[in-house]
């Protein structure tokens, strides 16, 4: 079952609400430094070591707030998703070659939207296909996935669509 969250963008939050009670424990730490001299000795042997305390609180708060964080953003890898190498994450522009696979043996409408992405230098969005042959969206994705089977293309998540490229 997946979730649909990002969990990148949930990292970036927890650090922003790191940083944010950093700014806190700041300003705490400040604020007690001008109110404890003036505080009788009776009222600071109730209340000074709740300062403390809170200053304990938050600096845990921190730490897991930050910690999380760091590893939402720069370590977590969701299960299913592979690394893509830096090299092959966006097509060179002008380097499209024609597929290596026999056309005549692809369905006609495999072969249209093979024809498709050529014309559209090798990598087209799913959208645009949908858009280009006339296709219904639902007879578009089931194409693929053959075509993805038969490792003819490969999907890649851009957004709310994916990119279609011919696998070269």
């Amino acid at each position: 079952m997946e979730l649909g969250v990002d969990f990148k963008t949930v990292g970036w939050v927890l650090i922003v609400i790191g940083i944010a009670l950093i700014g806190f424990a700041i300003v705490n730490n400040y604020l007690n430094s001008l109110v404890i001299p003036y505080l009788s000795p009776q009222i600071c042997t109730q209340h000074c070591n709740t300062l403390t305390l809170e200053n304990y609180v938050v600096f845990v708060l921190i730490a897991i707030s930050l910690g999380l964080g760091i590893y939402l953003v720069f370590f977590y890898k969701p299960k299913g998703v592979k690394e893509e190498k830096e090299s092959s994450a966006q097509p060179i522009q002008g380097s499209v070659t024609k597929p290596r696979i026999n056309l005549n043996s692809l369905a006609p409408d495999e072969r249209k939207i093979i024809e498709v992405i050529t014309e559209g230098g090798g990598v087209l969005f799913q959208s645009d296909i949908v858009e280009k042959t006339g296709f219904p969206k639902a007879k578009v994705s089931r194409i693929l996935d053959r075509l993805e089977a038969r490792e003819v293309v490969e999907r890649r998540r851009r957004g709310m669509t994916n990119a279609i490229m011919i696998k070269k």
